[in-house]
């Protein structure tokens, strides 16, 4: 993960989080990507606000084969974020009680929604988090 700006049509590297980064070729559309490894792709789901950019970072596919579930959830998902400001200093860690599956955070940073598939109902429910950003 690093933060970057376009000038001149061309991206520049702002500030580098994560540096480990995966191996991909461009597929013949000229627009998608095939991964040419999964051992170590651990991904990362990102939002932002103005002032912040909240990561959810994911699990290999190897730790996920490993298990049926993640914490009594489908093994899918997660349940930590981090936030950093967009000079790429971190800010913050949250974990939620429920691990979810995608994530929005409110445009003024005070609160965290998330998808959660409850595993007893076996529906998808929004969950709310006060942020104390």
């Amino acid at each position: 993960m690093f933060i970057g700006k376009v000038e001149d049509g061309a991206l520049v590297e702002k500030s580098v989080v994560y540096s480990s980064f995966p191996k991909y070729k461009l597929d013949s559309d000229g627009i998608n990507i095939t991964y040419l490894t999964r051992k170590n792709d651990a991904g990362i789901d990102i939002y932002s606000t103005a002032d912040f950019i909240f990561a959810q970072l994911d699990r290999t596919w190897k730790e996920k084969r490993k298990s049926e579930s993640y914490k009594g959830f489908d093994k899918y998902s997660f349940d930590e974020i981090e936030v950093y400001d967009w000079e790429g200093r971190f800010i913050a860690n949250y974990q939620t009680d429920k691990p979810f599956y995608d994530f929005v955070v409110s445009p003024d940073n005070r609160y965290l929604y998330t998808i959660v598939e409850d595993p007893e109902l076996l529906e998808y429910v929004i969950t709310r988090y006060e942020l104390p950003l």
